[in-house]
């Protein structure tokens, strides 16, 4: 590995650590935020690189997406059911609902301004998302069963929440006892694949790091992460020690994915998960998506853009924003927004391709595509700065839902779904389309009745955990919520509140909001409604307590997890550490 990689990781990692203990860097840090320099530039760190001169033919280098994605030839009514239909599961990483279009997303409102030239993006962040929507069931009310990235997906793959599953960090592997819906169609003749891009859902595959073994690759004949190096405008991406990539970019993972599908097509039926990662920070959207958004990012463009050092400082820096304020303007911290709606942006830009080439395949009326996110993020709500783990407010659980099942929901005109749906719903939902006995035990429940119209709901209310700090010794979630019907969500923390010893508590005994005047969740309603609060107390004790009674049941082992060096390090590049 050269010496400019090693110092594209270790200096930002050192500014961070700055940050985030209060040294004395803070002064020059906060003038350079808002003089728009970089880090290191401002520390004397490396060049910053000059971006292409030419933004319209930067977008050439997707040669797949000049052309969007206007939608299948959407046939009049209902395509006809096929005996065993394919099953695709995106999940795009930290993608909160109101952020995309089709859930009413207006990242132009940022600034006020539409850039010229950006017809495409007129409507909003997400285009090709949009479209895909407006095909298929739309879940209004979707919600994850926690915010972080190995829980939930642990949680969309066993139906089962964090009590019962046991995975409540980055770190801990799902216990083998516990069957995952890749193990359950496989036995069911179905050829499964996997396509992820991150180090934290390693599974000790070759070519990936040693220090994670998440247990999710169980049951896929093909569990893959891109950690080839490719050069990007002259910089490099996001590399570990050895110079292997510790996050893949939309375009490699879906590349990938596609690699898998044409292969896999040939002996039908296939069940495939792709997992894109980019909306997580560092949000450092290639361009023209970094630009997309409001001229105030073009402000400061240059260390946004070039040194994940920058963004990664931000966040550090305001980790004392719920006391202390934020080192930015507000038109610095909606520029640091526009980053992030140019990651969702590009993550529905390089979607077009898959959707594209399944249409060109003949894939569309025999496939059906479920489209989700793990948890959300916190832009600047409740002193949160650009972050998701730990809390279980609606901005970090609130999730995209979209369903595209063309047998079951007719594809001209879409569907909009208003009843509660969590992401533990996903699994009982696949294998009811693929008519797969639902194993006793689960947590959620199949939405197919929903969209056929034979119920109107599912859920009387939905339920969340907080998941752990990495490098926690508490075996237990710290905080617990449960959303009702008619809107009231309900939050109680446990035993451990605080996001590090240096940070005030977030969640603070009992918080109880009426999500239908409150959105934000600003009003704590817990002290004047002492009889909703009571009422939605007692159904999430009954929530844990079947989860507890279904963990020893299956004899789950949940065991602190010691943290290896290795995995300190690996940790510390993304965040998930301090």
């Amino acid at each position: 590995m050269d010496t400019g990689r090693r110092q594209f990781l270790t200096h930002g990692a050192a500014v961070v650590g700055g940050v985030l203990l209060g040294a004395s860097l803070s002064g020059p840090i906060t003038r350079a935020l808002e003089n728009g320099q970089s880090f290191f530039r401002a520390l004397g760190g490396t060049k910053e690189l000059e971006r292409p001169a030419d933004l319209p033919k930067t977008l050439a280098t997707f040669s797949d997406l000049e052309k969007g994605y206007h939608g299948a030839n959407i046939p009049h009514g209902l395509v006809k059911e096929p005996a065993k239909p394919n099953v695709i599961l995106v999940v795009i990483d930290t993608l909160r609902a109101d952020h995309v279009g089709c859930y009413g997303a207006n990242p132009f409102g940022l600034f006020d301004k539409r850039p010229e030239g950006n017809k495409q993006y007129q409507q909003g962040a997400s285009p090709a998302i949009d479209v895909f929507a407006g095909e298929s069931a739309r879940f209004d009310r979707a919600y994850s069963i926690t915010s972080k990235t190995n829980p939930a997906i642990a949680s969309l793959l066993t139906a089962l929440p964090l009590t019962t599953h046991g995975v409540l960090t980055q770190v801990g592997g799902l216990d083998p006892k516990t069957r995952t819906l890749a193990e359950i169609l496989k036995e069911a003749g179905y050829r499964t694949g996997a396509v992820y891009s991150t180090f934290t859902l390693d599974d000790g595959k070759p070519g990936t790091s040693e220090h994670f073994r998440s247990g999710l690759s169980r049951g896929f004949d093909f569990y893959h992460r891109e950690t080839r190096l490719v050069a990007r405008y002259g910089e490099d991406d996001y590399v570990d020690e050895e110079g292997r990539l510790i996050k893949s970019r939309a375009k490699q993972s879906v590349n990938a994915f596609l690699q898998w599908v044409d292969g896999a097509r040939k002996s039908q039926p296939f069940f495939g998960l792709v997992h894109l990662f980019d909306p997580h920070d560092l949000y450092d959207p290639l361009p023209p998506f970094d630009l997309m958004f409001g001229k105030s990012c073009e402000d400061a463009r240059t260390p946004i853009l070039r040194d994940s050092g920058y963004v990664r400082g931000i966040m550090g820096h305001m980790s004392h924003g719920i006391s202390g304020g934020s080192p930015l303007s507000r038109a610095g911290l909606k520029s640091i927004e526009s980053l992030y709606y140019g990651e969702i942006a590009y993550t529905s830009a390089v979607l077009s391709i898959l959707f594209n080439r399944l249409n060109e395949w003949g894939l569309s009326d025999n496939t059906a595509v479920i489209l989700t996110a793990d948890h959300g993020e916190s832009m600047t709500e409740h002193g949160l700065f650009f972050t998701h783990v730990w809390v279980l407010y609606q901005d970090n659980t609130r999730i995209p839902l979209v369903v595209r099942c063309p047998w079951l929901v007719e594809a001209r005109g879409g569907l909009v779904v208003d009843a509660l749906a969590s992401s533990l719903d996903v699994m009982p939902t696949i294998l009811d389309i693929c008519k797969v006995e639902v194993p006793r035990g689960l947590f959620g429940a199949s939405l197919v009745p929903l969209l056929k119209g034979e119920k109107k709901r599912v859920h009387d209310c939905v339920f969340s955990e907080g998941p752990q700090v990495d490098n926690s010794s508490e075996s237990e979630p710290p905080v617990r919520a449960v959303l009702s019907e008619d809107g009231f969500h309900y939050i109680a923390a446990g035993k451990f509140t605080r996001l590090s010893r240096t940070r005030p508590t977030l969640h603070n005994g009992e918080e109880l909001y009426n999500l239908k005047r409150d959105c934000v969740e600003t009003v704590n309603l817990a002290r004047a409604l002492p009889e909703k609060k009571a009422e939605l107390k007692k159904a999430l004790e009954g929530f844990v307590g079947q989860a507890v009674d279904a963990r020893k049941n299956a004899g789950v082992d949940q065991k602190r997890v010691e943290l290896s060096r290795g995995q300190m390090e690996a940790l510390r590049s993304l965040g998930y550490l301090r």
